[in-house]
């Protein structure tokens, strides 16, 4: 309570927020306001009891709900952890920065998973699970809450981290306005799209479908003008067959060296022999 007094003291400062959610319940809620400095707010135990007595929470979720609202957040995928904290009765502010809208706009071509992100723009070492172990540390286990809590922390560092770097760096590739047009400003409709839901328009919608289906159907036709004969587009091995055996492409490859006609390299083939 006394750290969410001190961030409300400084709420236009930037500061991260991450929630962890094993067995799609909330074990903890934490917060990062410098690179070196974050809190990590417990909720229940690995055995799946209650971290806090009833007094407790209550008086901790009070001031979360007080503190959080006037924050500016940040976070990787705001999406997912403004809807958590909205399940939760906490509406926060339209965010502005989200560490994975940002990589995306940067290198549309690349993951943008925050472990993906924090291996390019911090001197973080590997934290999301421990080297003789498979299981991550966002799982939560009896005995083991500890690294739970401090991964949650570590989360929200280097979200923060990697945002202040991504932000550099969108200024520097003069980004930053396709950033804020395309991407910051979409956040919030796009947020309250997915917890509304968006209007239909039944009469109109008959329609619509029509016109696409009628659009694929000539897509399909020049694809068998092309290749001489009608192929099944959701088949793998048929789309496989054509594009590297029949027009004799260079497939692109996974990282097992198998090759690959997932929707980024079919794209790419798309560009390569237009």
């Amino acid at each position: 309570i006394d750290t969410l007094s001190l961030l409300e003291k400084h709420p236009n400062n930037l500061a991260v927020i991450d929630v962890e959610t094993p067995h799609g319940l909330l074990s903890c809620i934490g917060i990062a306001w410098s690179r070196s400095n974050a809190i990590s707010i417990p909720f229940f135990w690995g055995n799946g009891h209650n971290y806090w007595n009833f007094e407790e929470e209550f008086a901790i979720w009070r001031r979360l709900g007080e503190v959080l609202s006037k924050l500016n957040l940040a976070a990787q995928n705001v999406m997912f952890d403004w809807e958590i904290l909205r399940n939760h009765k906490i509406i926060l502010k339209p965010p502005y920065y989200d560490s994975m809208l940002m990589h995306a706009c940067l290198y549309s071509e690349m993951r943008h998973n925050l472990e993906t992100i924090t291996s390019i723009y911090t001197d973080m070492e590997f934290y999301k699970r421990d080297e003789d172990e498979d299981t991550k540390r966002s799982a939560i286990k009896s005995g083991k809450e500890k690294d739970h809590w401090v991964y949650n922390c570590m989360d929200c560092i280097s979200c923060l981290w990697s945002i202040e770097e991504l932000n550099k760096e969108l200024i520097q590739e003069n980004m930053d306005n396709v950033y804020r047009d395309l991407f910051a400003e979409l956040i919030d409709p796009y947020y309250q799209m997915n917890m509304t839901g968006v209007p239909v328009d039944v009469e109109r919608l008959p329609k619509v479908r029509k016109k696409l289906n009628a659009l694929i159907s000539d897509k399909e036709g020049k694809i068998k003008e092309e290749i001489g004969y009608e192929i099944n587009v959701n088949s793998y091995p048929q789309v496989r067959k054509a594009l590297f055996e029949v027009l004799k492409m260079t497939p692109y490859r996974n990282k097992e060296g198998k090759i690959s006609t997932g929707k980024k390299d079919l794209e790419r083939l798309a560009y390569k022999y237009r």
